[in-house]
């Protein structure tokens, strides 16, 4: 499934593809950084945010995690009303 965003380099800022299922990191072509699968999934729950696209944060942070609905729910709405996105 094709993801409609890009997420960040966390060292350069440069606009990286989402990572693949089944990647354990993901590697900055600009820079060459590499980010943990999960740091490079955070990205992608951030940039669901970013898109008020929250059911698919949810599903996102629930699949990179293991967390229940509830946990996930909590979590991206807190992150979404403190603005952390």
């Amino acid at each position: 499934m094709a993801e409609d965003f890009t997420i960040q380099c966390t060292a350069c800022k440069a606009e990286i593809a989402p990572i693949q299922p089944g990647e354990a990191s993901l590697a900055c072509p600009a820079c060459g950084k590499v980010m943990a699968a999960y740091e490079a999934g955070m990205q992608e729950v951030r940039a669901y945010i970013r898109q008020s696209a929250l059911v698919n944060a949810i599903g996102r942070y629930r699949r990179l995690t293991g967390a229940d609905l509830k946990t996930a729910k909590d979590t991206v709405s807190e992150m979404w009303h403190n603005g952390d996105w």
